[in-house]
């Protein structure tokens, strides 16, 4: 499931850069014990690499870039949603958003409209398409820097097919079945600042066969790429009347 967060944003700025404001904001919801310690912390390791296995979304609302300050305005109220493989972080989070009036991003008091639980099953189908509503990094290490793959490429494809399968190994303890990526289109780049780090990431649509219903949960409630829980790679299926 995820979960769908409504904010009174109209009037309110905040920085462009505002990923790490969610992402504290959901380390202090959930509370400052062992569970979210050892979130923070540790995640879930696989090959020695740490996963966290939650993601959210951007924020949602008409807004207006402010060049000059490096914030967003927005002009209507706004919304963002989370979602884990995890139900425990879920349901704290609900708990905390019926305790509270507000949430806390920087500077910002920003009350809170409300919040709906979302249930995010998606019937298998031999071909399923998604757009993303975070952007999503892909990328490898050269010479001790980052190298980002574009979306197009089969290194591309490759690494994010190999990262799914890690972390359904991780989440279930069984490898996926066979899979492949048909197409990722409409590719726009979006370049983020992320607590002074530079990164690449890339909006767009993205088309799968043969995905298992595991692994439509898995990447419904992980996402795709790395860096999900810093607000990367969070996934979207629209299809007639169903968005999810």
């Amino acid at each position: 499931m995820r979960l769908r967060i409504r904010l009174k944003l109209a009037g309110k700025r905040i920085p462009v850069n505002y990923r790490s404001l969610i992402q504290g904001f959901i380390y202090q919801a959930i509370g400052n014990n062992e569970y979210s310690q050892s979130l923070h912390n540790v995640g879930q390791r696989l090959e020695n690499r740490p996963f966290k296995l939650f993601v959210f979304s951007e924020i949602f609302g008409d807004t207006q870039y402010d060049s000059r300050n490096h914030t967003i305005l927005f002009l209507s109220n706004a919304n963002f949603e989370i979602s884990s493989f995890d139900d425990e972080l879920l349901y704290r989070l609900a708990n905390f958003l019926e305790q509270n009036d507000f949430i806390v991003l920087g500077k910002e008091v920003i009350p809170l409209l409300g919040y709906e639980i979302i249930d995010d099953f998606i019937k298998q189908e031999e071909v399923l398409t998604f757009k993303t509503i975070s952007p999503v990094i892909i990328n490898k290490t050269e010479n001790k820097r980052p190298i980002y793959l574009y979306p197009s490429t089969l290194e591309y494809h490759e690494m994010l097919i190999n990262n799914i399968l890690k972390k359904h190994f991780l989440c279930f303890d069984t490898p996926a079945n066979d899979f492949e990526i048909i197409e990722i289109a409409n590719i726009k780049e979006k370049k983020v600042y992320f607590r002074n780090i530079f990164y690449i990431s890339y909006n767009y649509e993205i088309t799968f066969k043969n995905l298992t219903q595991e692994l439509i949960q898995l990447i419904m409630r992980t996402g795709i790429g790395s860096k999900n829980s810093m607000g990367f790679g969070m996934l979207r299926y629209e299809k007639g009347n169903i968005s999810l």
